[in-house]
């Protein structure tokens, strides 16, 4: 007798519940002033473990230890908005002023996974260009890396069963 294995919804994900990447919203405050990110083409934030090596005596196998946590990611934006710039111009003349804050809901409303909500607090802007032109004839736009130093996850993704 042949084993039957019955799939069901428990043990697989639908493809209804993977999420389309270009489905959410994202907003950024800067200076109390909070405002949709209208010119974003990608976003992601990455928390990176910090560690460092433990070596002992008698024992060739490096050992971990885990010390802190580091928060980065980057966003593309189509150019041609003034707020990153003015920030950094802002920090040069004053000498502050150049953090802030992140919340970017990923969100596909056919999926029964629900949303995850995060918002990154802190962040800093790792370059900015000011200027540029191409002889591609192509639409610009530009990476941005950043950091940030604390986060929350305020709403989250239904959990598998």
């Amino acid at each position: 007798m042949p084993l039957v294995k019955t799939v069901t919804s428990n043990n697989v994900i639908r493809g209804r519940d993977v999420l389309n990447s270009n489905l959410g919203t994202a907003y950024i405050e800067i200076n109390g002033r909070m405002r949709r990110i209208f010119e974003l083409r990608n976003i992601s934030a990455t928390v990176e473990m910090v560690k460092e090596d433990v070596m002992l005596i008698n024992d060739v196998m490096c050992k971990h230890k885990c010390v802190a946590a580091r928060g980065s990611g980057s966003f593309e934006i189509y150019t041609g908005v003034r707020d990153y710039s003015t920030m950094i111009r802002s920090y040069i003349n004053t000498h502050h002023g150049l953090y802030f804050t992140i919340t970017f809901e990923m969100y596909d409303p056919e999926s029964t996974r629900g949303r995850r909500n995060v918002t990154l607090y802190d962040c800093l802007i790792d370059q900015h260009i000011l200027g540029m032109l191409n002889t591609e004839n192509g639409i610009l736009s530009e990476e941005m890396g950043f950091t940030f130093d604390e986060y929350n996850i305020n709403e989250d993704f239904v959990a598998y069963p």
